[in-house]
């Protein structure tokens, strides 16, 4: 294979000027001349991916390896191009293609590992960061990554560790405002208050560290505080930090008791995310009656047989009160609780879509159900070898009958709030998945939901089944004991009253709940709404 070095070296300083169509042509006479040269379709590859061309790149790529299949850069590129498409299960397989052939291949071994993390394979994920910071443990965003990681399989203390030592290395104010978020998820109020102020000390009008730091903590702005963010041009803030801007004030003046004003600020926060993210109910509608409608269809299909384990699937309304019973249940040293997952619906969601264009055997029905089933616990059997596990995913409270099919050793809690005190809990929480909740933005979609809601929990009350039960927030805070006796009482659970002490408990908690959660049950959170009775009751009469 002969190659025209000179060339390749023309071509590079083209690139480095950023002139790329006169690289690109020069490439072009030299696969003119030798077609079958896998590093010349390499190198019109990464001209083509700088050019943002990635489909045409992708060809490249592929036209390379079909040369020379242990082309690491190739696989590596490829990788890159799929990335860029959002095809990242291709991706993903091209980078581990390019570690086959060469394990110690940098650019290939970071990027499987974010799209390892991306997946939540994070076994693999801390593999792949690990091996980079044993070659090189100088490079921070290895350890930011690997404390990502930890965080997100639920291994706080070592998140906290790991970026403690990327701080080390390079102080960013982002990194400082993730310590901090890392400190609340463990209750740790103060150590995340220092690392929020920290964070605004480096970057004064770091508002996302502001809104943290009076939202999720016990602090209060000072007037040095108020000085420095009245100081900033709002008319100048991009929309992400305007949000911020109006959801800071609004729990600044709420704290100062002038909820007039309060509900002002929270009122132009919540329009400004909905317009980026607008409600579509009928969309909505459209999902319920699709997943109702693969229930009635499964509904003759004998149950899966049960596993030896326990899965207790937590649904209802954000702000319910789910993260407190999902911490006072794993309070039980045999449970482990996987949070919000949305591992169900993105399982079940592609079965309901086939169920309903095509006519499936029941053989069909159940082989798609049992793959389902098996591919949940291959999952969670990830993060933990426990045989009981807590999945708080709360809107599979529309998949409850299919859970009872695939799932009959599960047991399924629903968790009903008084519609006021859940209408204004949702509504003053600004929820990091702006997409998925996007109804919890503007007062009509809230409504709406909740209507919704309540018919599919009817429905599936009608049917009475077994391991499906209906538990009242309200019943909860008025009789803590009682009430968490019965709940163990019913998934088989021992129960302990040191469980109700949240405070000292370490479990994790990552909602928008989670400076709640971490301190004791308390019994005035459904009377929060009643500061704004005035402003709320038109919003109300809608409902009625």
């Amino acid at each position: 294979m002969n190659i025209n070095y000179n060339c390749l070296k023309k071509i590079q300083a083209l690139v480095e000027k950023n002139n790329l169509d006169a690289s690109l042509d020069l490439i072009n006479d030299q696969i003119l001349i030798d077609g079958q040269n896998p590093i010349y379709h390499n190198v019109k590859g990464f001209i083509l991916l700088k050019k943002k061309f990635f489909n045409k790149a992708i060809i490249e790529f592929k036209e390379a390896i079909s040369h020379r299949d242990d082309f690491v850069e190739a696989h590596s590129n490829l990788g890159i191009a799929y990335k860029n498409i959002s095809q990242f299960n291709e991706a993903l397989i091209h980078f581990e293609k390019a570690l086959i052939y060469n394990p110690n291949y940098i650019e290939a071994k970071l990027n499987a590992g974010i799209l390892n993390l991306k997946f939540k394979n994070f076994k693999k994920a801390i593999e792949n960061f690990k091996s980079l910071i044993k070659n090189d443990n100088k490079k921070s965003i290895y350890l930011d990554y690997l404390a990502e990681t930890e965080y997100q399989s639920n291994n706080v203390q070592d998140a906290i560790s790991y970026l403690i030592k990327s701080l080390e290395l390079k102080k960013t104010p982002e990194k400082l405002n993730q310590l901090g978020i890392y400190y609340l998820s463990i209750g740790e109020n103060q150590a995340s208050i220092k690392s929020f102020k920290e964070a605004i000390d480096l970057k004064f009008n770091f508002l996302t560290a502001f809104y943290n730091l009076i939202t999720f903590t016990d602090y209060k702005l000072n007037q040095n505080d108020l000085n420095t963010l009245k100081s900033l041009n709002y008319s100048n803030l991009d929309n992400n930090d305007s949000i911020s801007f109006n959801f800071i004030f609004y729990k600044h003046y709420e704290l100062e008791k002038k909820y007039s004003e309060a509900f002002k600020f929270l009122l132009e926060g919540n329009e400004l995310i909905a317009k980026n993210f607008p409600f579509n109910s009928i969309e909505h509608i459209q999902n319920l009656k699709k997943a109702i409608n693969t229930f009635e269809i499964c509904k003759k299909i004998p149950s899966l047989k049960p596993k030896n384990k326990k899965i207790i699937f937590i649904v209802g309304m954000p702000r319910c009160g789910s993260s407190m019973v999902e911490k006072i249940i794993s309070s039980n040293k045999n449970v482990y609780a996987l949070g919000e997952t949305s591992l169900i619906n993105k399982l079940i969601r592609p079965f309901i879509d086939e169920t309903n264009k095509t006519k499936l055997t029941e053989k069909q029905i159940t082989n798609s159900l049992l793959k389902i089933k098996l591919d949940y616990y291959k999952k969670i059997e990830e993060y933990s070898k426990n045989l009981i596990f807590i999945d708080k995913s709360l809107s599979n409270y529309l998949y409850v009958g299919l859970l009872t099919k695939i799932f009959p050793e599960s047991k399924i809690i629903n968790i009903n709030r008084d519609f006021k005190a859940s209408f204004f809990s949702c509504f003053k929480s600004k929820f990091a998945n702006e997409k998925n909740l996007n109804w919890t933005f503007n007062p009509d979609s809230i409504i709406d939901y909740y209507k919704n809601y309540i018919d599919i929990i009817k429905l599936w009350n009608s049917m009475q089944f077994k391991n499906f039960i209906n538990i009242d927030y309200e019943k909860i805070i008025a009789h803590q004991e009682s009430e968490f006796e019965r709940i163990f009482n019913w998934i088989d659970i021992k129960f302990e009253k040191k469980f109700l002490n949240l405070k000292d408990s370490r479990k994790i908690t990552k909602t928008a709940s989670m400076s709640q959660v971490n301190k004791n049950i308390y019994s005035n959170a459904n009377e929060e709404w009643k500061k704004y009775e005035e402003e709320l009751n038109p919003f109300f009469k809608n409902f009625d």
